[in-house]
C-alpha cells in the first residue's frame, strides 16, 4: 500500500521516538540523546544512540538506523504495514485506506523536536563549546595529569602538545537511576581534530584531588561531535597506529617512541559504521548477533589523510572478544578498501596495551 507522505509525516511528528525505544530498551540520557545496549547485536558498552530531534536510532557497532518505523519493524520483526498500524493506534491516527477501525485514542500532541536550522545553531554551539575548553587548558607537565599518568605508567617523556590541564570544570551526568550527579573537579584534556585539523571536539578524564580518576559514575567524557575525528599524538606518517583510548595510544608510544599514533576514542570510531545488510555471524555465549564486519563507507569512522599507506590498529583484549575481534575486522575491512595495508596488535586476553606496560612497571 502507498501511503501518503503527508501521513507519514504526521505518524513520525506524533511519535515520540525515545517513549517507544524506552519501552524495549534500557536507557540512560547523555546531553540530547539516550544510550543504551543496542538491541540488535551482543556489546559489552552502550553504543546505540536515540535523537528525539532527529526522529532516529543510530548504533555505533553494528550500524543498525532509522526512524521509528524502521526500529518496531525490525524490534518487533514486523512488515512496514503492520509496523505503521502499530505506531498509528498508538499515536490516535487512523491509517489512509486501510479500513481498520477508528482509532481508540485522541491523536496524540507533535513531539516538541528541534528545528533542523536551530539543529545546525547546536552544532556548532557544541563545537565551539569544545574549543573553549581546550583554549581554557593549561600545560599538563607538574599537574594532576602528569600524576595520573605517572600512576597509570604511561606519562610522556616528553612535553606533549595535545594533552592539557584544566584547574576546574563543572561535571554534570545522569546515573542509571535518573538522579543526577553534579560536581567541579580537574581535569585532563585532548583535543579531537577532523582530517583538515579543526578542532570539533574533546575527551576530557575528571581527576580527583589524588591525580586518580573522579569518583563519579563517568569520569571520561567527550564534548563535541568526535565521530571521524582523532586525537593526534604525531604528525600524519606512512605508517600511522590508531588506538581505542589515550592510555593504550600513550601506553605504546612509551614503548615504541617512533611509532605515530593516533587516538579514536572509542573503537566504534575506528570500525566505522557497519553495513545494515551486512551478513552477522552469531556470538559464541550469548547467540546475540555480533557487530557485521562490513563496512558502511559511505559512513565511515575516523578518516586518515592522505599518505597513509599502512595502518596498525592497536586493539583492546579486555572486553568482550567476539565483539571487539568482530569491530576490528571491519576497520581491516575499511583501511583495505581504501587503499591501505592493515595489521592488528593483540594484547593477551583479558588485557589492554596500558594494563601490559602497568604489569611491566
Amino acid at each position: 500500500m502507498n501511503l501518503p507522505p503527508v501521513f507519514l509525516a504526521e505518524l513520525r511528528a506524533r511519535t515520540s521516538l525515545v517513549e517507544i525505544a524506552k519501552e524495549r530498551v534500557k536507557l540512560r540520557r547523555s546531553g540530547r540523546e539516550w544510550i543504551g545496549s543496542c538491541p540488535f547485536h551482543s556489546e559489552k558498552s552502550g553504543s546505540f544512540t536515540v535523537n528525539e530531534d532527529k526522529a532516529f536510532v543510530h548504533c555505533f557497532g553494528c550500524g543498525a538506523h532509522g526512524d521509528a518505523i524502521t526500529f518496531i519493524m525490525r524490534y518487533e520483526g514486523l512488515g512496514f504495514m503492520d509496523a505503521v498500524r502499530y505506531l498509528a493506534a498508538r499515536a490516535g491516527l487512523a491509517v489512509p485506506g486501510d479500513g481498520g477501525p477508528a482509532p481508540q485514542i485522541k491523536p496524540r500532541p507533535v513531539v516538541k523536536r528541534t528545528a533542523p536550522e536551530d539543529q545546525d545553531q547546536l552544532l556548532a554551539f557544541r563545537i565551539q563549546g569544545a574549543r573553549d575548553k581546550w583554549a581554557a587548558g593549561l600545560p599538563w607537565r607538574g599537574t594532576l595529569v602528569e600524576d595520573y599518568l605517572r600512576g597509570r605508567g604511561c606519562c610522556p617523556a616528553d612535553d606533549l602538545a595535545h594533552l592539557r590541564f584544566l584547574p576546574t570544570l563543572k561535571y554534570k551526568h545522569h546515573r542509571e537511576d535518573g538522579s543526577l550527579c553534579r560536581g567541579t573537579f580537574a581535569a585532563q584534556i585532548a583535543p579531537f581534530q577532523s582530517v583538515d585539523r579543526e578542532i570539533r571536539a574533546v575527551h576530557v578524564t575528571y581527576l580527583g584531588a589524588d591525580g586518580q580518576k573522579a569518583g563519579v559514575p563517568r569520569a571520561k567524557k567527550m564534548f563535541g561531535p568526535a565521530w571521524g575525528c582523532a586525537i593526534r599524538f604525531a604528525a600524519p606518517a606512512r605508517i600511522l597506529a590508531v588506538a581505542e583510548g589515550i592510555e593504550t595510544g600513550l601506553s605504546v608510544r612509551r614503548a615504541c617512541p617512533d611509532l605515530a599514533i593516533w587516538v579514536a576514542g572509542s573503537l566504534g570510531n575506528v570500525a566505522g559504521n557497519g553495513h545494515e545488510d551486512g551478513p552477522v555471524r552469531p556470538h559464541p555465549m550469548t547467540g546475540k548477533p555480533l557487530p557485521t564486519v562490513y563496512p558502511d563507507m559511505e559512513r565511515p569512522g575516523m578518516r586518515l589523510p592522505a599518505g597513509v599507506d599502512e595502518v596498525i590498529i592497536l586493539a583492546d583484549a579486555d572486553g568482550d572478544r567476539p565483539t571487539g575481534e568482530a569491530l576490528v575486522e571491519r576497520a581491516a575491512r575499511r583501511f583495505t578498501a581504501q587503499g591501505m595495508r592493515v595489521r592488528v596488535a593483540w594484547p593477551p586476553t583479558g588485557m589492554d596495551f596500558n594494563d601490559m606496560i602497568m604489569e611491566a612497571v
